[in-house]
């Protein structure tokens, strides 16, 4: 539930780096300018390709 989260001024986003790199870091200024009171975190989804 939201009103329980001990941070929340934090974003976490998970993804992967290729994804990050190209996508979603260019559309973080913009978002960073309009929410000010907002910290971003992000970390790194390992994908599994092991059959």
């Amino acid at each position: 539930m939201l009103g329980d989260d001990p941070h929340p001024d934090l974003l976490t986003i998970t993804t992967l780096p290729s994804f990050a790199s190209r996508w979603l870091m260019p559309k973080l200024v913009s978002f960073q300018q309009r929410n000010v009171g907002i910290s971003i975190r992000i970390t790194e989804h390992k994908l599994d390709l092991s059959i």
